[in-house]
């Protein structure tokens, strides 16, 4: 499956949902009349957690996709998807030594403002979680 791309611009609703089967970023104009959908990201793994960081001008998205040999972890895109950051080992764990692991990450809480005040740049951000 190839996976597709949105672009977002300001004042863009975006929608993040995260599945068993990967994490969709869904975009819409403020009318709302049509959608455009990204991804699949991360096919075949599940995704419980997602965020958007649009602090200090910035467009960052978070994901917590859950890895078979990793575990879960936390990536993130400044591009909407384009690329993700790819780390060599879990980068959110518990300290060693400490007898406990990390098995999933479900709710990922950004610093600061969500929305961005800059030249009035505004991108609203909704995430969306399914139940199996």
């Amino acid at each position: 499956m190839e996976t597709r791309h949105v672009s977002v611009t300001d004042g863009d609703l975006l929608l993040m949902v995260g599945t068993m089967k990967g994490a969709f970023l869904v975009q819409s104009s403020p009318d709302r009349k049509r959608w455009d959908w990204g991804g699949p990201y991360f096919p075949g793994h599940a995704v419980y957690a997602m965020a958007f960081d649009g602090h200090d001008g910035s467009r960052r998205v978070f994901a917590a996709p859950e890895s078979m040999h990793f575990g879960s972890l936390i990536r993130w895109t400044d591009d909407f998807g384009k690329t993700w950051t790819n780390p060599e080992a879990a980068n959110v764990r518990f300290p060693e030594g400490s007898g406990s692991s990390l098995k999933r990450i479900w709710q990922i809480e950004v610093g600061g403002s969500t929305l961005t005040e800059k030249s009035g740049s505004r991108v609203e951000a909704v995430s969306a979680c399914t139940r199996s």
